[in-house]
């Protein structure tokens, strides 16, 4: 018997709310079941009390290129601020170099795409998003107690 996957809740901070509404459209035609939220900026990540998990999110989508926060800056703050969170972190960047996918890695990231120039690359990412962080067991630890 197959689990049904449960609602994937997921958060993505983005400046550019073309890029906001390209990625909900990607996620709605995925296919999966996705509850979607969007933030046009970190600053309250910057606030003492803070955490991804304050509004439901299982996942975030982080933009690195940012301003007042970078998307640097912000994924420190949740992995090693006043509250540290485990909440998966996907970096969707237009940087394609090297040296930027290896300091979101080191920072705690847990995955990195480079935006798409189309939106079949797009759903693409939407899709294997979904696959990947629906998978029964996945998604669903309290990651609260982590630290």
């Amino acid at each position: 018997m197959t689990e049904e996957a449960e609602v994937l809740s997921v958060l993505m901070i983005d400046d550019d709310e073309e890029d906001i509404y390209t990625m909900r459209r990607a996620f709605q035609q995925a296919g999966g079941r996705i509850a979607f939220r969007s933030m046009t900026d970190s600053a309250p990540f910057f606030e003492e009390s803070y955490d991804p998990r304050d509004v439901g999110a299982d996942l975030v989508i982080l933009d690195l290129n940012m301003p007042i926060f970078s998307g640097f800056e912000t994924l420190d703050r949740i992995r090693n601020g006043p509250r540290p969170s485990l909440v998966p972190i996907v970096i969707l960047s237009t940087s394609s170099a090297t040296w930027d996918a290896r300091r979101c890695y080191e920072t705690g990231a847990n995955a990195v795409f480079t935006k798409a120039s189309s939106f079949d690359y797009t759903k693409r990412i939407a899709e294997s998003i979904a696959r990947f962080w629906q998978t029964p067991g996945i998604h669903l630890v309290d990651h609260s107690t982590a630290w």
